[in-house]
């Protein structure tokens, strides 16, 4: 990550972290071992996790989801909860957001009532943006964490709402994407699999989530190569072309209107940052 750690700390036998509190917020890079077990615990605050290597199992009283790379769990804060790990090493970003902010005084800030668990690229990217928090100041990451902290409320009911009123075969195929984002999807093949003409389904996909099917694609695609690019030494050119891209200037050039930067110098700003928190 790009911040500097308070404190490493044992998950338990199953893993570690690295936490920083960031005023009333606390930011978490956890892992945890292969095949582990958490047993029944809580947590104070609100959470938002999103799992970015690997599958954990939750259970929370006779609530079972699965977290699968990629998605976003939000808990709601003192629930009792297990985990399971899956059969790899896991890592996820958790964010947890006190409860006295959420049930702050001239009203609650509106969040569901039970877990879930959120497979969607606009949850997903927000909480990658924990790994770039600002490393040359203290009060600069905690105000961008409260920023993300209330960017990630506000993506909440915008999904729930959409989903609340977007066809059923419009949110099984917004799952799809999200559930699987190494498929390369085309919109025909979409549309055929929900059942309507592309040209419908294209009009429907951009009416309730506010980009194109190409557009979604492409930033879960960019977003995956800039975790290329943060954990593993692959050359560029790979990572652009399992990315989808035809060549690496495409890729750049695509990589550079997302980011701000070229993905080499995204590497090496990544590259120092982890070096400078060791």
């Amino acid at each position: 990550m790009h911040i500097t750690s308070d404190r490493g700390r044992q998950v338990g036998q199953s893993g570690w972290s690295l936490t920083q509190a960031l005023g009333p917020f606390v930011v978490s890079d956890v892992f945890y071992s292969a095949q582990a077990r958490l047993h029944a615990h809580r947590h104070p605050g609100f959470v938002f996790a999103l799992t970015l290597r690997g599958t954990i199992g939750e259970t929370c009283d006779t609530l079972e989801l699965e977290r699968p790379a990629g998605s976003v769990l939000f808990r709601p804060a003192g629930i009792a909860h297990e985990n399971n790990v899956g059969k790899v090493t896991s890592r996820c970003l958790v964010l947890e957001i006190p409860k006295d902010y959420v049930l702050r005084p001239g009203g609650r800030l509106p969040l569901p009532h039970q877990p879930r668990v959120y497979r969607d690229a606009r949850l997903t990217n927000s909480m990658r943006e924990l790994a770039h928090l600002a490393p040359f100041s203290r009060y600069a990451a905690q105000i961008e964490v409260e920023a993300l902290a209330l960017l990630m409320i506000a993506r909440i009911q915008r999904v729930d709402s959409a989903d609340s009123v977007a066809p059923t075969w419009l949110v099984q195929a917004r799952r799809l994407i999200d559930g699987r984002p190494d498929k390369r999807y085309t919109l025909a093949a979409l549309a055929r699999e929900s059942g309507v003409h592309p040209a419908h389904f294209s009009r429907v996909f951009r009416v309730h989530y506010g980009l194109s099917v190409t557009q979604l694609i492409r930033k879960r695609r960019l977003f995956q190569a800039a975790e290329q690019l943060r954990c593993y030494r692959r050359a560029i050119v790979d990572i652009a072309f399992e990315a989808g891209f035809c060549s690496q200037s495409h890729f750049t050039t695509a990589f550079k209107r997302e980011f701000g930067v070229t993905p080499m110098r995204y590497r090496r700003a990544s590259t120092a940052a982890g070096d400078a928190a060791l």
